[in-house]
């Protein structure tokens, strides 16, 4: 189970758990909350197979967490 209460359209980062990419972080919006801690979610940084479009795929919720906090500074 993801250790925060996970909301439709919440920005998240992805653990990368492909040989090569284990401990990476990307960068994804919550897509649809599935049974079973499981997330459909579309990256941000990442393409799908055609090149085009951002890759969508169902991730546990044991690869999840809040994005960071982006704080904008005034001048």
């Amino acid at each position: 189970m993801a250790a925060f209460d996970v909301q439709l359209d919440q920005d998240v980062e992805v653990l990368g758990f492909e040989p090569g990419f284990e401990d990476s972080m990307y960068l994804a919006k919550v897509t649809e909350i599935n049974p079973n801690n499981k997330y459909v979610v579309k990256y941000k940084t990442l393409l799908d197979d055609n090149g085009v479009d951002y890759l969508v795929e169902e991730v546990s919720g044991d690869h999840i967490r809040p994005a960071p906090l982006v704080f904008k500074i005034p001048y």
